[in-house]
């Protein structure tokens, strides 16, 4: 599967899961089998990640989207609230 089709695949995920996103922002992939997009709708946000598998198959996960600053303050043991 060409990179271009994972893409196609992870836009369509998207707009199927957040059609009342208001903001994509698209991060480079980690790797030629893997994209991350930070999903934001309404107060939330998300990282929605999809993954090409060696048997062809597509995976997409999501996570709760953390923002450096508060991922920098848990690591001290600071609160974030």
């Amino acid at each position: 599967m060409a990179d271009a089709e994972l893409y196609a695949a992870h836009v369509e995920q998207i707009g199927a899961r957040y059609p009342d996103a208001w903001h994509v922002r698209r991060a480079s992939a980690e790797s030629p089998t893997q994209i991350e997009s930070k999903v934001y709708f309404g107060d939330e946000a998300v990282v929605f990640t999809s993954i090409l598998h060696p048997d062809g198959a597509i995976r997409h996960y999501v996570d709760p989207y953390t923002p450096w600053a508060n991922k920098k303050a848990r690591a001290n043991g600071l609160r974030t609230t």
